[in-house]
């Protein structure tokens, strides 16, 4: 069984559906409990709010303000069927998009190792000749099996640090 929508319920308590609409909804609400207790529900939060209007400021003209929120309603429910109903939105995101992301983010850290991996002689040191040594800086430099070195070290007097640099060129 097909339930009447709570617009519809909702218009049919006030008096506001047209006169086939409110045939259609009497029959319905005459076999159908739910509907009925949801009509019920309408018609009992109309007479709160109607008992209410003592409490209202007297000086708005609250008929106006009724009859153009009728008609308010009654065009956006207009504009509602003209439009139809609304089309699932476009989906951007797809999953093979995470799976693309994923391998990017896998390739430039793999890249970035592969990058700043140091360079290292390919064979061990056989032979190597000391060229020069200067005891005043601490520097020694030679030459090795394809390549030259120089190594110095630095002390810090003021903050006991030591520090040795070796460079070597191919």
């Amino acid at each position: 069984m097909n339930h009447l929508s709570e617009i519809d319920l909702a218009l049919y308590s006030s008096g506001d559906l047209s006169f086939l609409q409110r045939w259609k909804a009497n029959r319905h609400v005459k076999s159908c409990a739910d509907c009925a207790r949801e009509l019920d529900a309408f018609r009992t939060i109309s007479h709160i709010a109607a008992n209410t209007r003592e409490q209202l400021p007297e000086d708005v003209a609250w008929g106006h303000l009724a009859a153009e929120m009728k008609a308010n309603i009654h065009v956006a429910l207009e504009a509602g069927k003209i439009a139809g109903p609304m089309e699932e939105p476009v989906r951007i995101w797809r999953p093979w998009h995470a799976v693309a992301a994923f391998a990017s983010v896998v390739a430039l850290v793999v890249s970035g190792f592969v990058v700043t991996k140091p360079a290292s002689p390919t064979q061990p040191v056989s032979e190597m000749t000391l060229v020069g040594s200067d005891a005043r800086l601490g520097t020694v430099s030679g030459n090795v099996e394809g390549g030259s070195f120089v190594r110095q070290r630095r002390f810090n007097p003021e903050t006991g640090e030591q520090t040795t640099l070796i460079v070597y060129a191919q």
